[in-house]
């Protein structure tokens, strides 16, 4: 799978910077707008805890901010691309059926916003319907 467009680093400071709904915004038009979303991979997915201990898989809208993430626990994972396809028919899907719910965005210091599966699919699914 292609990278469609690379971040510069003026873009991508300057978007680490915003705060967590906004970075939930940017990355449901990205992800819509670019077909795939990032996730860090090293003998499968990098994932956080979240509130009441839930399993949270992590999301990023390109490459260069899964890249910023990876580091300290996450040192030995890379960023592997997502088909926005493969995101909403099997990944979400799985994490639904799992119980656990999707870390959008995190910045450098972990923060984001905390979806459940289908809430994140929504809101993907009315980005998509926009470009229909």
């Amino acid at each position: 799978m292609s990278e469609p467009l690379k971040v510069n680093d003026r873009e991508l400071e300057a978007v680490l910077a915003l705060d967590a709904p906004d970075r939930l915004s940017y990355f449901v038009k990205k992800v819509s707008d670019w077909q795939q979303a990032w996730g860090l991979w090293y003998e499968g997915w990098a994932q956080l805890v979240g509130a009441e201990s839930s399993t949270c898989l992590p999301l990023w809208p390109a490459r260069q901010y899964a890249e910023c993430c990876a580091c300290k626990d996450w040192s030995l994972y890379g960023p592997r691309a997502i088909a926005i396809d493969d995101l909403m028919k099997t990944v979400l899907v799985e994490l639904q059926e799992e119980g656990g719910d999707v870390a959008v965005f995190p910045d450098r210091n972990l923060r984001c916003e905390v979806l459940v599966p289908e809430g994140l699919a929504a809101r993907l699914q009315a980005e998509l319907d926009l470009y229909q």
